[in-house]
């Protein structure tokens, strides 16, 4: 899932891990260093340091995970000083583990780490953190002007009773052999089915349906769009609804099958070919997978 902290977000979370630190250094602000890590740890590290009405120290480093090197610090900015270490985000903690070692050798007399996030599942955790991410989250800091996902008519949405009279249409003999009862049923028989339609003025001009396979995995059944509309960009805007969607509920694959003059469709937003195999009397099937993150 991708998370957006905009400013005042940012600052409400860096406060209030300085206010807790605060409480911990307490007569010591004066004699603290805040450490900030490459350009978003010394963004951290400043505004903690206003916070603090700039009473201690303020220092920026700068890593090399190769040679595990530090750069930008000397023994004065250290020795017998309260450390506190400051990222933005904690993935390993390889980084603040390379500065951590550094430091001890020049004999600090404390040291604290922060972070405003913490990855879950990082083997090094901080002192200080704001908020806990899962592994496959993105986080993006400092958003004035958030991402907008858009479609340019119509209506997204799951389908319901009030649809059981509709029809659709799509001309291919496949989709159509499905009604839109059909589809309902699958959703009243089992919660791992799911359909969506594309609703133009309460008229249904694409649908799709799918399950859960896995964990971790949607199996496409149906996508289609009504006859005379394909060129409309109704079975991308439903696809690109359903990379969101399974990224927002960790689903990592979807896959599905296609017909091969179609399966070309499916390549063009990413899918892979994984087997083909001919049907009697159809074509030409091929099975394909997307890797949504």
């Amino acid at each position: 899932m991708q998370l957006y902290i905009d400013d005042d977000t940012y600052k409400k979370m860096v406060h209030s891990i300085a206010n807790e630190l605060a409480k911990n250094l307490g007569n010591d602000l004066i004699n603290s260093c805040i450490i900030g890590i490459g350009e978003s740890g010394i963004t951290t590290a400043q505004t903690i340091y206003e916070f603090y009405d700039q009473k201690c120290k303020i220092k920026r480093c700068d890593v090399d995970k190769k040679t595990r090197t530090v750069q930008g610090l000397s023994i004065e900015d250290i020795h017998n000083k309260s450390i506190i270490i400051c990222d933005s985000i904690i993935n390993t903690g390889t980084t603040v583990e390379i500065v951590r070692e550094y430091l001890i050798k020049n004999k600090p007399d404390d040291i604290k780490i922060l972070s405003i996030v913490l990855r879950n599942g990082s083997p090094l955790i901080p002192n200080y953190y704001a908020l806990m991410i899962e592994k496959n989250d993105d986080i993006f800091y400092n958003i004035n002007n958030y991402p907008i996902y858009k479609y340019h008519f119509g209506l997204i949405r799951k389908i319901k009773d009030d649809d059981v009279n509709k029809h659709f249409e799509s001309g291919n003999p496949q989709i159509d052999k499905w009604c839109i009862e059909d589809y309902l049923h699958c959703s009243v028989y089992s919660q791992l089915y799911s359909t969506y339609i594309f609703d133009v003025n309460n008229e249904i001009l694409g649908i799709l349906h799918f399950f859960e396979k896995f964990d971790n995995e949607i199996y496409v059944i149906t996508i289609g769009t009504a006859r005379n509309k394909h060129n409309m960009k109704i079975g991308s805007s439903l696809m690109s609804f359903l990379f969101k969607h399974c990224k927002f509920n960790k689903k990592q694959y979807i896959t599905l099958s296609a017909f091969e003059d179609v399966s070309k469709f499916y390549e063009k937003l990413g899918f892979k070919p994984i087997k083909k195999f001919d049907l009697p009397n159809f074509g030409r099937l091929v099975e394909m997978k997307y890797k949504v993150y």
